[in-house]
Order: structure tokens, then C-alpha cells, then sequence
């Protein structure tokens, strides 16, 4: 089942409110520039908000190996955000963070 997105109200919402780094923002907050919102990846593979497929060209972080929505990859990201999603690395630890580097 696809989700149904509004890419119009979303790049509206996207150029009132974010900067992208490293994209010229005149450009892209310019009216006749539809962006790109991709809502949904797996495996190598990206989709738009109008249902196109991309092949991940650029797959940062771990995408590039692994692929997007890895199950193992999403289950152990649900289980650390059952316990915290953040935690600043200024004077203080974690046991993801020890276990990680152990």
C-alpha cells in the first residue's frame, strides 16, 4: 500500500523552514523548483512522494553497505530509542556508546 503525500504542501513547508546544506537555497527556494521528497527506502532503492523509484546513487552512512530499512539496522534503532534517542557525548557516557567502542 502506498502512502499519499502532498509534494507541493511539503516543499512549501521545506523552503519556509529548512536549510539544505551544500544546495544553492536561492535555487531551490525558487517558486517553479519542485524538490525531490523521497519518503521511503529499501534495499538500494529510493522512493518520491509521487511514487517514482531511484536507485540510491548516494547512499551516505550505512546505506551504501547495508541498504535502507535493514531489519536488523531498524531493530536495534527501536530498541535504543525505547531508552533514549539522545544524549550529548559533552561529559557523560552511554552503554550503546562503550559497547560500540569496546
Amino acid at each position: 500500500m502506498r502512502d499519499v503525500w502532498n509534494t507541493r504542501a511539503l516543499a512549501d513547508v521545506d523552503k519556509t523552514h529548512l536549510w539544505h546544506p551544500f544546495t544553492p537555497m536561492r535555487e531551490w527556494c525558487a517558486e517553479e523548483h519542485t524538490p525531490l521528497v523521497l519518503v521511503r527506502g529499501e534495499g538500494a532503492w529510493l522512493e518520491d512522494s509521487n511514487g517514482q523509484r531511484y536507485l540510491d546513487g548516494n547512499s551516505s552512512i550505512w546505506t551504501n553497505i547495508h541498504g535502507h530499512a535493514h531489519p536488523t539496522i531498524n531493530k536495534a534503532i527501536t530498541a535504543q530509542l525505547e531508552r533514549v534517542a539522545h544524549v550529548s557525548f559533552l561529559g557523560t557516557t552511554n552503554p550503546a556508546a562503550i559497547e560500540l567502542a569496546e
